[in-house]
């Protein structure tokens, strides 16, 4: 009621992407299915809209405009390093589709050590209890249903929590000298 807009977007799986996993690697992802649904991907709606006055037609959207963009990406920024050493340059045709089929692309980077620490970032948190005698509960949403919008999908319920191991339940963690001090078994 709120909103002027609701947009449906695709799942990742309708989706192209291009990830930097880490210092010299780079993943490609390409869409496993077609959209089963009216939907575009948020990625190819964003650029639309920023650059619609240079397409032309600002009217016509193009499926394919995210997919060009992660291509375009690809070829000034991974082709590049990957091709830049010594020996024969690769089609980049034929590089694009060996790295969408491979997933990975692997090349020579150096690793950026230009970060530090900032401790001072924490000073502005003033919201810290002071210990006291009083307990808290802390409600924490499931890692896997989420605050309930996917309790419908029973697999997610199969999964166990990576501490407590506990399935299909709700629980209260509560530690063996607090439960002591409660008097609860």
């Amino acid at each position: 009621m709120l909103c002027n807009y609701a947009l449906a977007i695709n799942h990742n799986f309708e989706s192209w992407g291009d990830y930097k996993t880490g210092t010299g690697v780079s993943s490609l992802a390409q869409p496993v299915i077609a959209a089963l649904y009216n939907t575009r991907q948020k990625e190819a709606a964003l650029l639309y809209w920023t650059v619609k006055s240079s397409i032309g037609n600002k009217d016509a959207f193009a499926g394919n405009i995210y997919m060009n963009f992660v291509k375009v990406n690809c070829e000034k920024n991974i082709y590049a390093l990957k091709s830049s050493g010594a020996g024969a340059k690769p089609d980049f045709k034929k590089f694009w589709f060996n790295s969408l089929q491979q997933g990975v692309v692997i090349f020579s980077e150096k690793a950026d050590d230009n970060f530090s620490f900032k401790p001072e970032a924490f000073t502005s948190i003033t919201d810290f209890k002071k210990p006291g005698k009083d307990f808290t509960v802390i409600l924490n949403p499931s890692h896997f249903i989420g605050d309930g919008r996917f309790a419908n999908n029973g697999w997610l319920s199969e999964l166990s929590n990576p501490v407590s191991k506990a399935v299909w339940d709700n629980y209260a963690a509560v530690s063996p000298a607090t439960a002591k001090e409660l008097n609860v078994n």
